[in-house]
């Protein structure tokens, strides 16, 4: 870990050095690292000449350029009136010095001014010190020191690091060595940490930020400053006495930012992307989601995405009856629009995204069911309504993304004794409906629900993914030849289609069959490093059953890449309380590239309930995950 000492001894011209995760550092770290720059130093004149004083301290005893420093000229010593006893001596303040340069055990400083009030430099068994001002010119033989009293600073903050001022303010506050002023201005605080190195702004850049601290009665004005990088985020703090507005010193390490150091609640101002976006990536270290959207009614389906094509986004959620979409911005959420429920008994068993009518914006393909029959439609997002694009489709839906291909529309038809019928295939946009293509090759019950498409040996080719009856994954070359299977066992299935099989002596009301819909996989580059990974979720189950009603401990989603060999867990979404109904992933902007997965989650079903109500009492959520990220 880079301790405070070390922090302290980054020269103010030197580039900053960037280390780990593993050497992250506390605010509190931070802070006392600050608070070392200003260490305890006494010394004496050696000599004076106009303004420019040289006096006998310098790098070892921690002075350093930017320090300021009280002079003083002892008095007469003086003794208690009835013992006699030394009491101590009277001193003149002489004024404040700001140090210049400094080798080993020598420096050169300035004469600045007088010092003020809150500059006393009455030591340790002195007696009262002169209100006067000087009295002569400084000379050698004065006395040279740090004030003991907590130093009058101002703490600003760059538009990225407000959303952390509070935290660091406080953890100053802890370390007794500063008394923080009030300070509130439109004046641009600069930039502290760069690409290459740990450059600070222009004096001219920071003149009117200097003055205005000056005026407020600060010794000292410190700029925080935090950046995500590659490595995570990175904190920074540069100092800057306000006489002249040189810099003191300059301290960067990479921030550890504990679960109760992130922002509560909605945070507002110019700097919410950045401090989204520095939420995020601490939320995955810990492995936090660092956002929760929850709705008032049990949810099955969950897409994300530009919906109107107007560079926002948006969240469309099905509760199995109607969709809702909401708007997804940094602090607040908003419901946008609500589709009719135009008949009870019209079930959605899933929804997916993307542009196949090639209209610049995304359209939603419902898959729905009524009775035994398919009633799926198309919907798009314009002008804040959803609209009917076509309906009454005989098909399951399927949006798949081939590597290097433009995102195409599968389907597949279902019969009157079988929930998936004969094959899948592409279906193309005629502009007034679907026409039916190419026939997918598949291995044998592989239905439309069961798999995906990616490149995951880098071939350039292809291959498929499934989850076979058991929930394994299973990898098929373009040859049909399988590559690999999963030691584990994933999916874990909440949704089923219930259909009754037409049969000879078939009872009207005989109980319906049920056929599952696996688990949604999604295949894409979610490290930003080259290479595909798959997300899937896994829903432990209880040891019972109730009813006809599977119940879940709690589910995961586990992110998997294939190394050739076999499938190598990359990244596991921490235990959550509830069964995962579905997963998006989508790369938003504002997130420093990171990609996100959200995972959609129900109530956990228990073994003991008195009613469907009770079981499905509570609300949904829609949590928020940061991947960690290959490429920063």
């Amino acid at each position: 870990m880079t301790t405070a000492a070390t922090a302290a001894t980054v020269a103010p011209s030197a580039p900053a050095h960037e280390t780990g995760p593993a050497g992250s550092t506390s605010l509190q770290e931070l802070a006392v690292a600050l608070s070392t720059l200003f260490p305890s130093v006494s010394g004496t004149v050696t000599a004076a000449q106009g303004d420019r004083v040289d006096i006998d301290r310098g790098l070892d005893q921690g002075v350093r350029p930017g320090l300021l420093l009280n002079v003083v000229r002892p008095g007469e010593p003086f003794r208690h009136p009835l013992t006699g006893v030394m009491l101590g001596a009277s001193e003149t303040r002489l004024g404040l010095l700001v140090v210049e340069s400094a080798t080993a055990d020598r420096a050169v400083t300035r004469w600045v001014g007088a010092a003020r009030s809150s500059e006393s430099a009455s030591a340790s068994g002195a007696g009262p010190a002169s209100s006067g001002e000087a009295v002569g010119p400084i000379r050698a033989g004065d006395q040279i020191r740090t004030s003991d009293q907590p130093l009058p600073i101002v703490l600003a903050s760059t538009a990225a690091g407000q959303f952390l001022t509070t935290r660091f303010r406080a953890a100053l506050d802890d370390t007794g060595r500063f008394r923080l002023l009030p300070f509130a201005t439109s004046i641009p605080v600069p930039s502290l940490i760069g690409d290459a190195s740990f450059p600070m702004a222009s004096a001219a850049e920071t003149a009117p930020l200097v003055e205005a601290t000056r005026e407020l009665g600060a010794d000292y004005v410190v700029v925080f400053d935090v950046r995500l990088r590659p490595s995570g985020v990175m904190g920074g703090v540069a100092i800057m006495e306000t006489r002249r507005g040189g810099r003191l010193d300059a301290v960067q390490m990479p921030l550890h930012l504990n679960p109760d150091e992130l922002p509560a609640g909605a945070f507002e101002g110019p700097a919410t992307a950045a401090a989204d976006a520095m939420v995020q990536v601490m939320a995955a270290r810990t492995g936090r989601a660092f956002r929760t959207m929850e709705f008032p009614y049990r949810a099955e389906h969950v897409v994300i995405g530009d919906l109107d094509g107007t560079g926002g986004t948006a969240v469309a959620i099905s509760d199995g009856h109607r969709l809702r979409i909401y708007s997804l911005k940094h602090s607040t959420t908003e419901l946008l629009a609500e589709e009719p429920l135009e008949r009870a008994d019209r079930r959605q068993l899933a929804v997916d995204l993307a542009d196949i009518n090639g209209e610049g914006r995304p359209q939603l393909f419902v898959t729905a069911m009524v009775d035994d029959r398919l009633d799926s439609y198309v919907l798009r997002w314009k002008d804040g309504k959803l609209t009917r694009v076509v309906e009454h489709q005989p098909y399951y839906f399927r949006v798949l993304t081939p590597p290097d291909k433009p995102a195409m529309l599968v389907g597949q038809k279902r019969s009157i004794s079988s929930p998936f019928y004969d094959r899948v295939m592409t279906l193309e946009w005629t502009g007034q409906g679907y026409r039916e293509g190419e026939t997918l090759t598949l291995p044998d019950d592989v239905a439309i629900y069961d798999f995906t498409v990616a490149d995951f040996t880098r071939d350039g080719r292809g291959q498929l993914l499934y989850l076979d009856r058991s929930d394994r994954l299973v990898l098929v070359a373009p040859d049909g030849r399988v590559l690999g299977k999963s030691a584990d066992s994933f999916g874990g299935v909440e949704s089923f289609i219930e259909y009754r099989p037409i049969a000879i002596n078939q009872g009207a009301d005989s109980e319906p069959l049920r056929a599952r819909i696996p688990a949604r996989l999604t295949a894409a580059d979610l490290e930003g490093d080259g290479t595909v990974e798959v997300a899937v979720p896994h829903n432990v189950p209880l040891t019972k059953r109730i009813e006809r009603i599977k119940g879940y401990q709690y589910g995961q989603i586990h992110v998997l890449r294939w190394d050739g060999q076999q499938f190598v867990e990359q990244w596991t979404v921490p235990r959550v309380e509830g069964v995962i109904a579905d997963i998006a992933v989508a790369r938003l902007l504002g997130t420093g590239g990171g990609t996100q997965v959200m995972v959609l989650v129900n109530p956990t079903a228990k073994e003991k309930v008195s009613g469907l109500k009770e079981l499905f009492s509570t609300q949904s959520q829609l949590l928020f995950y940061l991947m960690p990220h290959g490429s920063g």
